[in-house]
């Protein structure tokens, strides 16, 4: 496997990142969307920690658990950004 490549789990957390950006610009305000935008974003924080935690393991044969760490933080940094970017005061409908 080119150790270029990033592992699956790394790839799969900047699609959940990429969703969750997707989620946010759709949102409509309510309470109950914000709420559910509150519970995806702890979830994938939990999810990136969990990550993290396989990088640390001995890798199989020409694993590259290497890349989670990088593109890992990378998208903690970014989901961060968009969490913060949700106004959370919810708008009367």
């Amino acid at each position: 496997m080119d150790t270029i490549r990033p592992h699956m789990f790394a790839k799969e957390i900047q699609m959940y990142v990429d969703y969750f950006a997707d989620l946010v610009k759709e949102s409509d305000g309510s309470n109950r969307t914000l709420k559910s935008l509150q519970t995806f974003y702890d979830n994938m924080l939990d999810g990136i920690d969990y990550c993290l935690e396989i990088s640390g393991v001995k890798p199989y044969i020409d694993e590259n658990l290497d890349s989670i760490k990088e593109w890992v933080n990378i998208e903690r940094m970014r989901i961060t950004q968009v969490y913060k970017s949700i106004n959370f005061e919810p708008q009367l409908v």
